[in-house]
């Protein structure tokens, strides 16, 4: 039950940070929550692995605006 609550934190976590940054927040949270659910999958650090796709994203996101730039 936790770990739904802490997808449901994290896919309005990274919609909130791109549409701050005027991204769309449809797409980047849909792609949180598609990466907590494969997430999901995997067996092992039940609460952490939501932490760990939660920050891939917004590595992501960071990452696909500093290309954007140049």
């Amino acid at each position: 039950m936790i770990e739904i609550v802490m997808i449901v934190a994290a896919v309005i976590l990274s919609a909130k940070m791109a549409d701050i940054e005027n991204r769309s927040p449809w797409l980047w949270g849909a792609l949180a929550l598609g990466l907590c659910i494969a997430s999901a999958f995997f067996p092992y650090l039940p609460y952490l692995r939501i932490l760990i796709a939660t920050v891939a994203v917004i590595v992501l996101m960071m990452a696909t605006k500093a290309l954007g730039k140049n």
